[in-house]
């Protein structure tokens, strides 16, 4: 999925495609909005790491 992602961008803006055996790391800063209640921070937190695992 990122793979082909960064593929679209890299080919959109002129430039060649990702190698086939690159290794693409993303990091990724997530908040914690303030509708979340209290005591539910870590519940919260596996629910995005699950979806932007693809484990959900």
């Amino acid at each position: 999925m990122i793979a082909r992602a960064a593929d679209e961008a890299a080919m959109a803006a002129g430039l060649p495609r990702t190698r086939r055996d690159a290794v693409l790391l993303v990091d990724v800063i997530t908040g914690l909005p303030g509708g979340v209640a209290a005591g539910e921070e870590e519940r919260f937190f596996v629910a995005v790491y699950k979806e932007l695992s693809g484990a959900h």
